[in-house]
């Protein structure tokens, strides 16, 4: 076993060093396996799921200092202009739950495998990295968002239906 204060030296430092750790551990298959209708997105593989989530709340705890909150991303097949969130560690992102148009930096992490990053101001960011199966394809990103403050989850109206307006009714 590992004392306290040599795993805090068995750490690289910052985002970067967490990424590297993360992404080691990541398994690009079971991200390919995990939803069970490729077109839908709320049917999951429990096995898969559960060693990605797993996965994901030990990246968020690597540096206690940080504020990190681990995503992972998917790109609709055939489309790498719309991306949605598929497992989450503790939060979700920035976006909420929801597919999105994937902007130029989540579209450049997982085009390149390469690493980009989001500034949102007041020290909050989103670091983005390309995650790859075994074959070395890219399959989806890793986005550590950092330093937001607070926790976004998915809250049960915005996920089962739509916001409805409602005339003003004075009955």
């Amino acid at each position: 076993s590992v004392y306290p204060e040599e795993r805090e030296n068995m750490i690289p430092e910052g985002i970067d060093g967490i990424a590297r750790i993360g992404l080691l551990f990541l398994d690009g298959d079971d991200f390919e396996e995990v939803l069970i209708d490729q077109e839908a997105h709320t049917d999951y593989r429990f096995a898969p799921f559960n060693r990605l989530r797993r996965c994901l709340s030990k990246i968020e705890v690597l540096d206690p200092q940080l504020d990190v909150s681990a995503i992972l991303w998917r790109f609709i097949p055939g489309n790498s202009y719309v991306a949605e969130p598929i497992i989450v560690g503790n939060a979700l992102p920035q976006t909420g739950w929801r597919r999105i148009y994937a902007g130029p930096m989540l579209r450049q992490a997982y085009l390149t495998g390469g690493r980009a990053v989001q500034e949102y101001g007041a020290g909050c960011a989103s670091y983005y990295y390309g995650f790859r199966n075994s074959d070395q394809d890219i399959v989806g990103v890793l986005e550590l968002l950092v330093g937001r403050g607070y926790r976004k989850d998915v809250d049960s109206n915005e996920m089962f239906m739509e916001p409805v307006a409602y005339a003003d009714d004075e009955d």
